[in-house]
């Protein structure tokens, strides 16, 4: 384009250089735009996502926890505290609010609706709770009371001392590395769905 400007008389290129310029511009301005009102309209979907979970009356238990894990061969953690914040290494990361568990932004990480069923950050299933009394693992009896059943079928538990359990389709239940220390009779579901979010891809 260069090229066949340097034939034109320079005044010919100038109005040419000037159009350029002012759609260059209206380009700019038009991202601007739509960037700003993306971000509103986020920001105002978040506000009603965080509205709709405090008026809800399907509450998540709330009660001191520590959820204990391995990743990479080091220690990780993070804590439940009594007014529903979620921490890790002292840094703020999640809250309880309602039947969610949102982000730092307010966005939702999981919530539970009232059939039990869990969904995640877009509203797609990611799996649900359902009643066990008793899982055998080996040749022990364990009480578990709720599993969170992913929807591939597999199953995860916790007991009231904190013990974590994986439960495969096809063979028996096995335990799992790591614990959940704490209020977990008060807060099983809640326990559940932490060691979720700890284990997110």
């Amino acid at each position: 384009m260069i090229a066949r400007f340097a034939r034109l008389p320079i005044v010919a290129i100038a109005p040419i250089v000037a159009l350029l310029a002012t759609s260059a511009n209206c380009k700019r301005q038009t991202t601007v735009e739509r960037t700003e009102g993306n971000l509103r309209h986020t920001a105002e979907e978040a506000a009603t996502i965080r509205e709709r979970c405090r008026a809800s009356t399907n509450t998540l238990p709330v009660a001191p926890l520590i959820v204990e894990w391995q990743e990479d061969d080091r220690p990780r953690s993070m804590t439940l505290g009594a007014d529903g914040a979620v921490r890790s290494r002292d840094a703020l990361i999640a809250r309880i609010s309602g039947p969610c568990i949102l982000g730092v932004h307010g966005e939702v990480l999981l919530s539970v609706d009232r059939d039990l069923g869990v969904a995640g950050a877009h509203n797609d299933h990611v799996g649900r709770f359902k009643k066990r009394g008793e899982l055998h693992v080996q040749d022990d009896v364990v009480h578990v009371d709720e599993v969170f059943v992913d929807p591939d079928g597999v199953a995860t538990a916790v007991d009231s001392e904190g013990a974590l359990y994986l439960v495969p389709t096809d063979r028996p239940a096995f335990s799992l590395p790591g614990s959940i220390k704490g209020e977990v009779p008060r807060a099983r579901r809640t326990a559940l769905l932490l060691w979720q979010i700890a284990h997110r891809p």
